[in-house]
């Protein structure tokens, strides 16, 4: 803080929780202004303790981010971060912020980009926007009422006011699984682990003769030289280690500044010259030029330029300064402050941090340690003429004569990340998808006592909830719910529920074009039974194997063929499990059994395809209830088996140039190149994507005149996929080889396999006439 202070002070481990007046006594403005610091950190520490480090009232969060037309927009609410507490009174658009001047990227260049970047391939980007806040000093300067009338607008007190802005970015988020109960997306989890840049460097400070050590020790002639009591300030002016990094100084900590009415070349139009000759400027001081965009642009609170005084016109209050002068906008509260370094190693981007000794004035000088520096950095040194003497190290600090740098504390929240997605059947604006990554906290009032209930829990379950599973995966897995704790209950068909869903063919879908989806669908439920087995705490719930398959061939056979009358169209059967809480139980505790707390929250994620929305389930569950269901569904598509293999070509003889050299292949008798290929065919648009293993043999050629693919793959929603046969080579003159194509497609587990084949032949060319 850059306020015209006697001192700043406030140590957090004396635990003081007070400053109490005597009668009689002195009042001092570090007084007051230390009992501000001691409810300030007590009310903040107080409000981390309640809500945590960020939090919104459930009842009125604030900072919600939605799009809408390529703008962001601010949620109307409160949110508190590190203890602070923003409010944002209106729905704000994210480009009309007071304190984010500047901004290299609006909203609609995010959200195209963000699109842009995602359509063309590339993986896990993503818009993070995050809510910044700070606390920064108000002088009359920046609020003209803090000035009263009836003093002569004399300058008074200061204020410390609230900073907040929302910003935003695009990145690329690791495809990370979401940690176990919480609420909050992957990509959110991954806004909470950023780390701001820290300073490493310290700072000693001495009063003694000249010397080439800084071991700050002061020797007997040490002293403060100065005839008036001051607070010095060093600030760093330049990031950087011991070789890059600059400081500047000021005797009255940096308070003197006044405000630019006005810029002509390098001669600046000022408010105000100071109050006195003390507080004003002199020839040769260096002053640094700010505006508003320099505290609060893309990166905040940065240094301004420094320039040294060449002239002072009293008349005009106007100041010429020394060389170019970057121009400052007034309109945005420029201003122009004082430091008080001196001689050849002040420059216009300051002093150069080294070992020191660094002599500043009147017996003052300082050293800095090996390590990096933050711009912002400062440290303040009270320096007492009544004792000749510095207070350092400061009476609120460790007593360690290097000191760490204080500075302004920039938190980060979280707020929301946005994905873009070409997916139609994605909630959000458009195509746009956003998580949500604010944390809530309720009113004290709505608060109960919490009761441990002793419970059970689903801690994980074999199908991705709310995606698409074929039957043949079904047959080979079954269904598997891992409890964390070992039943004792019977499980059967009566409390482990299992439904079926199926689409009912509609009578006009013969105008539905393949892939369609429909707007409303009819369904009939059935219910599927079958003999459950419990192992300790895991329960299976499986349809038959290989060792009953046989007899129970025809149910499942019916099952596909009624899964297939929804496939054309993409609608698939939605298997629906249950399990009655109240009715599943374990051991004994206390003298009460443990029943099933089987509440489990849903959450967003993304299905198999890699596009498609899907509500997945937070496990282990619970809602802190003696007993609740478990509810899970998926997709059930029939099994995907092969109908056709076609090759396009199927008599093909080579071609060759006048030198008799291999140029290609054409269909038999019919003049002109051809390139050759096959197509696959499966029963219906794919659900999932299916690898189609593909082998070719014949009695000769395979792999030196003819070649295929190991395998092809059926990408979702298609029903076929072509791939290319290679003629490599011809076969002898007039000799003709022939090739047969498989095509295997694998289902899950013991069933068979579904086979294709199609044949083809290579004729190498006629025998040239001798």
């Amino acid at each position: 803080m850059r306020g015209d202070f006697s001192r700043i002070r406030f140590n957090r481990s004396k635990n003081y929780t007070a400053t109490l007046q005597q009668q009689g006594r002195v009042e001092l403005d570090a007084d007051a202004n230390e009992q501000r610091f001691i409810e300030d950190f007590l009310r903040r520490s107080e409000t981390i303790d309640v809500i945590g480090e960020v939090g919104g009232p459930a009842n009125d969060a604030g900072f919600e981010i939605t799009v809408l037309n390529d703008e962001i927009l601010i949620g109307p609410g409160r949110y508190y971060v590190d203890g602070l507490m923003c409010e944002n009174l209106t729905n704000l658009s994210y480009d009309n912020q007071q304190f984010l001047l500047n901004n290299p990227m609006p909203a609609s260049a995010l959200v195209a980009n963000l699109q842009n970047l995602t359509e063309q391939g590339q993986q896990g980007v993503a818009l993070q926007v995050y809510l910044e806040v700070w606390e920064r000093l108000v002088t009359a300067l920046d609020d003209p009422c803090l000035l009263e009338p009836a003093l002569g607008r004399t300058d008074t007190t200061t204020r410390l006011q609230t900073v907040w802005r929302v910003v935003a970015g695009l990145v690329t988020v690791a495809d990370v699984q979401n940690p176990a109960g919480s609420s909050l997306s992957p990509c959110c989890q991954s806004m909470y682990n950023v780390q701001l840049p820290a300073s490493t460097g310290t700072m000693c400070a001495q009063t003694s003769p000249p010397s080439d050590d800084c071991g700050c020790e002061p020797v007997p002639a040490a002293g403060f030289q100065g005839i008036e009591n001051q607070l010095y300030r060093v600030e760093i002016h330049q990031t950087g280690d011991q070789t890059s990094a600059t400081f500047k100084w000021s005797r009255e900590n940096g308070s003197v500044v006044s405000a630019i009415t006005g810029i002509s070349g390098s001669t600046l139009q000022l408010n105000s010259l100071g109050p006195d000759a003390n507080l004003g400027y002199q020839v040769g001081q260096w002053v640094e030029l700010t505006d508003d965009t320099y505290q609060f642009g893309a990166t905040p609170n940065q240094p301004g330029m420094l320039y040294q005084v060449q002239s002072i016109q009293p008349a005009d209050l106007s100041v010429t300064l020394a060389g170019s002068v970057t121009p400052v906008d007034p309109t945005q509260n420029a201003r122009m402050r004082r430091w008080d370094q001196t001689g050849p190693s002040a420059t216009s981007t300051g002093i150069p941090v080294s070992a020191g000794p660094i002599q500043l004035e009147n017996g003052i000088e300082v050293c800095f340690t090996d390590g990096t520096y933050q711009v912002g950095d400062y440290w303040t040194i009270p320096a007492r003429t009544a004792t000749g003497q510095i207070d350092w190290p400061p009476c609120d600090s460790d007593g360690n004569q290097y000191q760490p740098p204080q500075s302004i504390s920039v938190q980060v929240a979280p707020l929301a990340c946005v994905h873009w997605s070409s997916s139609p059947n994605l909630p959000g604006t458009g195509s746009l998808i956003i998580d949500d990554c604010r944390r809530f906290f309720s009113p004290l009032t709505d608060l109960t006592p919490p009761v441990a209930l002793q419970a059970m829990h689903v801690a994980e379950i074999s199908w991705i909830n709310d995606d698409i599973m074929t039957l043949d995966q079904l047959i080979a897995n079954g269904l598997v719910v891992t409890l964390d704790q070992e039943l004792v209950s019977p499980m059967t068909g009566a409390n482990f529920i299992v439904t079926i869903e199926t689409f009912v063919l509609p009578p006009n879908v013969r105008d539905i074009q393949p892939g369609q989806m429909l707007p409303t669908a009819l369904r009939t439920i059935a219910a599927l039974d079958s003999e459950i087995s419990v192992d300790s705490s895991v329960i299976t719930w499986p349809l038959p194997d290989d060792q009953v398959l046989s007899y129970q061939l025809p149910l499942l056979g019916f099952l596909d063929e009624v899964l297939l009358i929804g496939a054309p169209v993409q609608e698939w059967a939605r298997v629906r499990i249950k399990l009655l809480g109240a009715a599943i139980f374990g051991a004994t505790l206390n003298g009460a059994p443990l029943y099933l707390d089987g509440k489990a929250f849903g959450q967003l994620a993304l299905r198999q395809d890699g596009s498609t929305s899907r509500i997945d389930l937070q496990l282990p569950s619970g809602s802190h209830s003696t007993a609740s269901d478990f509810d899970g569904w998926f997709y059930l598509a029939p099994m995907l088996t092969l109908v056709s293999l076609v090759v396009a070509y199927e008599e093909l003889t080579v071609l060759t140039d006048a030198g008799g050299n291999f140029i290609g292949v054409q269909q038999t008798g019919v003049p002109g190149q051809v390139d050759p290929t096959a197509t696959v065919t499966v029963n219906y648009p794919a659900a999932i994507a299916a690898t189609v293993t593909l082998a070719l043999s014949g009695a000769s050629g395979v792999g030196t005149v003819a070649g295929i693919p190991a395998s092809v793959t059926i990408d979702p929603g298609q029903t076929s996929t072509m791939f290319p046969i290679s003629i490599i080579a011809s076969p002898p003159y007039s000799t003709t080889y022939d090739f047969t194509i498989t095509a295997t497609l694998a289902l899950a587990g013991n069933l068979p396999a579904s086979t294709a084949t199609a044949g083809f032949s290579v004729t190498g060319p006629l025998e040239p006439t001798q």
